[in-house]
């Protein structure tokens, strides 16, 4: 016994046993990286980028000592009432915070936050930044030193949460750059949140710890059975528990699937195509395009995945983007179409109507001919859209340059969501086959820049269905009209149907 306390107090002596010269080290390289931002600006250097990794990691590390040595007491006599003092004055102001951002969603100024998304953090937050700021302030002065190592303990956290704000901000360059990092900034955010409230369990009292555990596993798989209860046809308070509470949550950890792969019915599934627009400076800055697909599946529907989860995961992410915003009304209450529909049937074949078309080298698109015109339109929801132009600006910085011509230049992305029909039985019994191309339904999701921001160049067709059809629609054999393509500025728009088996096969289903 005498041993081990001997180590412990050489441990403690140990100038890299003590969290605190490790957690001061750290805070000094994430400000000198703030600062580098600060002064600089848009042409700070991405190397300010290595300054704040090292001190994060020394930040992690100093928090990590601290833990291991919960009942070591570093700093000397009259911090701990200092920390006890300021860590009781943080946490009741954040239970106040989170009551007034409750208090303010019923008004609609809750930080912007639905009530129902603010009452779950005020739910997790609230009561358990109270009883830590009341454990703090009741405490008296003369306390063990198993409470202040303890009280030192959720100070490590709280300084890890303050600099991991601050290091968000050395990845912000100003709202022209916003875009960059910003999934970096939201999660040092995050762990910001998840260390002040790391430090508030440190704090209360074991009854309390679990009691807030426990919620916090209750909360997060209700969560999930409102996701898988969720989908049509559902209960009226499922839904609304959904919609109301847990979708922000869910959304943020991607737990969103409602695992109804094969009941009621299987659904549709979403493809991603992009149309990389380049332009060649040594032709007169002549048009090129190139298609760029998520998942990668081939023009005869074959997965070039390596590995089947890999193309699993593309196609859960393309789901993302299935949100859609409600159709308006196809007429106007005067009698005459609203303007999208409008345009749309102007440039149909045959016109149906007299509407203006704005100048542009807009072809004449046929509609499909077993859909309405209302489910040939398909606006995304705003959170859709969000998701749209980060996978835009992602595409457009992956291939800034084209795979085989590094000399062509990037110009815009085209992008086209197809979605592709579960073939019913009829389909398969006429001699189609399943990966037949009439089966995807490519809606146009608009033209974006290299920053993924929405090129408004009044394209009738934005949003709109551009159907993939036979030329003799009865015909599986038939000659392919992809409509999308010929938007996109494909000139291979016409092709060949189906692999050779799928046609021969046809060809005799007919016979017999």
């Amino acid at each position: 016994m005498a041993t081990e306390n001997l180590d412990l107090a050489a441990r403690k002596d140990w100038i890299l046993a003590n969290p605190w010269p490790w957690l001061g080290v750290g805070f000094g390289f994430v400000a000198w990286s703030w600062l580098w931002t600060f002064v600089f600006g848009e042409i700070a250097s991405d190397y300010r980028i290595i300054v704040l990794a090292v001190g994060l990691l020394l930040s992690g590390v100093a928090v990590w000592l601290r833990w291991n040595e919960r009942q070591a007491v570093y700093l000397g006599a009259g911090a701990p009432e200092l920390i006890r003092l300021g860590l009781g004055f943080l946490f009741g102001l954040i239970a106040l915070g989170t009551a007034g951002i409750f208090i303010g969603s019923w008004f609609g100024r809750g930080m912007g936050l639905h009530a129902g998304s603010a009452f779950l953090v005020f739910l997790t937050s609230g009561p358990l930044s109270f009883f830590a700021s009341r454990g703090c302030m009741k405490a008296g002065p003369a306390v063990s030193s198993a409470r202040a190592a303890v009280e030192e303990t959720a100070l490590a956290f709280v300084a890890v949460a303050g600099i991991c704000l601050l290091g968000s901000f050395t990845l912000y360059l100003g709202p022209r750059l916003a875009n960059d990092w910003d999934t970096m900034r939201l999660v040092l955010r995050v762990f910001t949140a998840v260390s002040l409230f790391a430090a508030a369990l440190v704090l209360v009292a074991t009854a309390v710890r679990r009691l807030v555990v426990s919620m916090l596993f209750v909360i997060h798989f209700m969560g999930i059975a409102t996701a898988c209860l969720s989908a049509h046809p559902a209960p009226w308070i499922a839904t609304q528990a959904w919609t109301r509470l847990f979708r922000p949550y869910l959304e943020f950890m991607y737990l969103v699937n409602a695992y109804h792969f094969y009941a009621p019915e299987p659904g549709n599934y979403s493809y991603l195509w992009f149309r990389l627009i380049y332009t060649d400076p040594d032709d007169n800055d002549r048009e090129y395009g190139w298609w760029y697909k998520v998942p990668h599946v081939s023009g005869d529907g074959r997965v070039k995945h390596p590995v089947a989860l890999e193309y699993q995961r593309f196609l859960a992410l393309t789901e993302s983007l299935a949100a859609t915003a409600p159709t308006p009304a196809p007429y106007l209450p005067n009698g005459s179409p609203e303007p999208r529909f409008g345009r749309r049937l102007q440039l149909l074949p045959t016109n149906v109507v007299n509407v203006r078309v704005e100048p542009g080298p807009w072809p004449r698109i046929p509609a499909h001919p077993k859909m309405s015109h209302v489910q040939q339109l398909s606006i995304p929801h705003f959170e859709s859209q969000q998701l749209l132009k980060s996978y835009a600006r992602f595409v457009a910085r992956k291939y800034a340059r084209h795979p085989e011509e590094r000399t062509w230049v990037f110009k815009s992305v085209k992008v086209y969501r197809a979605i592709h029909q579960v073939p019913p039985m009829d389909v398969l019994l006429s001699g189609f086959p399943p990966d037949d191309p009439a089966l995807y339904l490519p809606y146009y999701l608009g033209n974006f820049d290299s920053q993924g921001e929405l090129i408004h160049d009044g394209d009738p067709y934005l949003y709109w269905l551009l159907p993939i059809r036979h030329k003799n629609g009865l015909d599986p054999a038939s000659e392919i009209e992809d409509y999308c393509r010929m938007h996109a500025g494909d000139p291979k728009w016409v092709r060949p149907a189906g692999s050779e088996e799928w046609v021969e096969r046809a060809v005799r289903g007919r016979r017999n």
